[in-house]
């Protein structure tokens, strides 16, 4: 194998390792944020299951007395999330800053349900899940091209 096939594979490689702690990380924090959230603004208990084989995939659960912290509780996702995905801005290499597009799409894709719950509005769904998916071929993108130029 040459050299240029040798880093095209590396980078490669490089991506899909990434992408598979994006992804954990950002599911984890999701539905971590939707507990926290909901305990801040009062309800009572929750949990965040990551994973479940009775259920399609991760959730959280929250116990609240009113409809209104439950919104603001699934909002909490997206917040959490995005303040992660920011830290990313402070770094100094670019590759890793540009990990900050594919946190932040992954965090709008899977919001794309809790929109809907918080707006009412269930349009939106479908338009976080195309500029969710934009972040992440911006990311992707810019992270493969600085990673295959180290």
């Amino acid at each position: 194998m040459n050299k240029d096939a040798q880093k095209s594979v590396s980078a490669i490689t490089t991506m899909f390792l990434l992408n598979i702690g994006i992804v954990l990380s950002v599911l984890t924090l999701h539905e971590i944020g939707h507990v926290l959230v909901g305990i801040y603004v009062g309800c009572e208990q929750g949990r965040a299951i990551i994973f479940d084989t009775s259920q399609e995939g991760p959730y959280a659960e929250l116990y609240c007395s009113d409809g209104v912290s439950h919104k603001i509780a699934s909002m909490g996702s997206v917040l959490i999330t995005i303040a992660f995905g920011s830290t990313f801005l402070l770094l100094r290499k670019i590759p890793q800053r540009n990990l900050f597009f594919i946190i932040i799409g992954f965090s709008i894709l899977f919001a794309s349900l809790d929109i809907v719950v918080f707006t009412g509005i269930e349009m939106l769904q479908y338009f976080s899940i195309v500029l969710g998916t934009i972040f992440i071929i911006i990311g992707e993108f810019f992270t493969g091209l600085a990673y295959s130029e180290v």
